[in-house]
C-alpha cells in the first residue's frame, strides 16, 4: 500500500489525481468536465479510473500486450476497481455527528500534514471511517456499490461459480427429424 506521503495529489476544478509510482487514481466530475470542452451533459457521472504508468502490475497477471489485456477481460478488474475505491479516503458530507473532528477532516491540507505521521495518519483516518459507517448515509460503500452494478451491466459475465465463469449462451431451439426431413 502506498501511503501520502509517496504519492502526489494534483487538483483542478474538475479532476482529483492521486499519482502513484505504478498507476494514477483519477475521479472526477464527467459533466463537468466535458461542458469545459464545449458538450451539453445533462446527467451527472461520475468517473473514477485506473490508469496504468508502468506495467509491472498487469505483468503479474500475464498481461503484456493489448491483445492479452483484450483475452483477460475487462470485467476481471471489478475486484481491482473496487478495491482500489475503498482505499479513498473519502469525507461523506452527509455525516450526522457532532465531533468537533470533522471540520479537520473535511480539510484534504489536514489529511496531507498527518501523512508524515503515519500512526497518526492512520488513527484518523480509523476515526473517520467509523463516523462515516456509524453516521452518515455511507456514500462511498453506495459508490462501491453502483460501480460493481455498472460493471456487470457492461460486462456481462454469466454464471460464477467457485472462479469458474460460464458466458450463458442461448443457443436456437434444435430442429427434429421430422422438420429436417421437410427441407
Amino acid at each position: 500500500m502506498i501511503s501520502l506521503v509517496q504519492m502526489s495529489l494534483i487538483y483542478n476544478p474538475f479532476i482529483i489525481q492521486a499519482v502513484h509510482s505504478q498507476f494514477f487514481i483519477k475521479l472526477y466530475n464527467k459533466k463537468l468536465h466535458y461542458q469545459k470542452k464545449g458538450f451539453n451533459i445533462e446527467q451527472e457521472t461520475l468517473r473514477f479510473e485506473i490508469k496504468y504508468r508502468k506495467m509491472e502490475k498487469l505483468n503479474k497477471i500475464r498481461i503484456y500486450n493489448l491483445q492479452e489485456l483484450i483475452e483477460y477481460g475487462v470485467q476481471n478488474f471489478k475486484s481491482n476497481l473496487l478495491d482500489e475505491w475503498s482505499k479513498i479516503l473519502f469525507f461523506d458530507k452527509s455525516i450526522k455527528h457532532n465531533s468537533s473532528r470533522l471540520t479537520n477532516y473535511n480539510n484534504p491540507l489536514y489529511w496531507q500534514g498527518l501523512a508524515k505521521r503515519k500512526s497518526s495518519f492512520n488513527k484518523h483516518k480509523k476515526i473517520l471511517r467509523e463516523l462515516t459507517s456509524n453516521h452518515s448515509q455511507n456514500i462511498q460503500n453506495e459508490v462501491s456499490q453502483i460501480i460493481a452494478q455498472k460493471v456487470d451491466e457492461l460486462f456481462p459475465r454469466g454464471s460464477q461459480i467457485d472462479g469458474l465463469y460460464i458466458q450463458s449462451i442461448q443457443t436456437p431451439p434444435t430442429s427434429t427429424n421430422k422438420e429436417n426431413n421437410l427441407m
